[in-house]
């Protein structure tokens, strides 16, 4: 054996629907046959089976960008890690109280993840797993709670604790209002007198650190920090089917006639039509071809990753403009990341 792949089927959240995706959680090739063509051809092949069972996306964390450019991934969203003094946080008060959350009762957490996911791009329809990961972590306590206000749950996050030298790790942390966010900030808060930190993962407008009241040091340096950034990159597996599958803003209709160039799967490298009406869409092929991109360029622009005007400049993405301002409100949104690493 040369090299292997691993696979994970699972969902991925875009336009408030989920859409059938395949992570890549793993790509090994032997170091007797590295440079040898073994690892695009075994990519090659896991992207055919996956176009032939109709599978619309493929999801990957990269160790290497240009390997995964040459078999029609690119960069699509980030996950970012960030940290903050508990001394440094400051917000106003907020009506929601901390319920904890027992052991297996998770109704309400599921529940408050999906309608995270359906208002974000790119989360993941997790697998067991990962909330097992996230809920009951091996060899470590974590504390569970909702916010809920008037009855309502307006969040949740789960943390572990340490030592005052490390910092509380958010594990899992939901916010669907502001009131929520400002409720788990001040708890966080309240441990500033015995751990100086505050760790999670984020998008690039994370709530917790949008909802601060005050994120700058005499006007000039962050109190958050950004400790690591994580790219992640998306590949259109199957053209049609992902178009279809995704959605898209409800008051808006529109007919796109798309020219994807695909040289590895020549099923996507033709043209197609993009009729968009109520927030759903259907795929034929033929037309115009009045946009033409690689699929690469579709998969920046399907996450809302970036504009057309943007990867008219980074990409190879061109057509006529009032096209290309139609392609951009189609996909447009909130910014895409990712909570989980797998």
């Amino acid at each position: 054996m040369l090299a292997g792949v691993g696979l994970l089927p699972m969902g991925q959240w875009f336009g408030g629907a989920c859409v059938p995706v395949v992570g890549v959680n793993g790509v090994g090739v032997a170091p007797e046959a590295r440079g040898s063509g073994v690892g695009k051809a075994m990519l090659t092949a896991m992207l055919e089976e996956l176009h032939t069972a109709g599978t619309p996306l493929s999801v990957l964390y990269p160790a290497t960008l240009t390997f995964y450019r040459r078999v029609g991934y690119e960069l699509a969203g980030y996950r970012y890690n960030y940290e903050l003094p508990t001394a440094a946080i400051e917000t106003r008060p907020s009506p929601c109280e901390l319920v904890p959350v027992a052991d297996g009762d998770y109704e309400a957490i599921y529940a408050a993840y999906a309608e995270r996911a359906r208002r974000s791009a790119g989360l993941l329809e997790r697998p067991s797993f990962m909330w097992r990961q996230r809920l009951e972590p091996e060899g470590k306590l974590p504390y569970r709670f909702l916010a809920v206000n008037q009855g309502n749950v307006e969040g949740y996050v789960v943390y572990t604790q340490g030592s005052r030298t490390e910092p509380i790790t958010i594990l899992d942390c939901c916010v669907l209002t502001p009131e929520a966010g400002r409720r788990f900030l001040a708890l966080f808060a309240g441990y500033r007198m015995m751990i100086e930190k505050l760790s999670w993962a984020g998008g690039a407008t994370d709530p917790l650190r949008y909802l601060l009241e005050e994120n700058l040091v005499a006007g000039i340096a962050g109190r958050i920090s950004i400790v690591r950034p994580f790219e992640w990159m998306l590949r259109l597996v199957h053209v049609p089917a992902a178009l279809a599958a995704r959605g898209y803003p409800p008051g808006l209709s529109a007919e796109l006639h798309l020219d994807v160039r695909d040289e590895l799967l020549p099923a996507n490298n033709r043209r197609f039509v993009l009729h968009v009406a109520n927030g759903r869409a259907t795929v034929a092929e033929g037309g115009q071809g009045r946009i033409g991109l690689h699929v690469r360029d579709l998969a920046a622009l399907y996450t809302g990753f970036m504009s057309p005007a943007e990867q008219a400049i980074s990409g190879s993405l061109h057509g006529p403009p009032a096209d290309l301002a139609l392609l951009g409100a189609l996909f447009a949104g909130p910014r895409p990341w990712i909570a989980d690493m797998f």
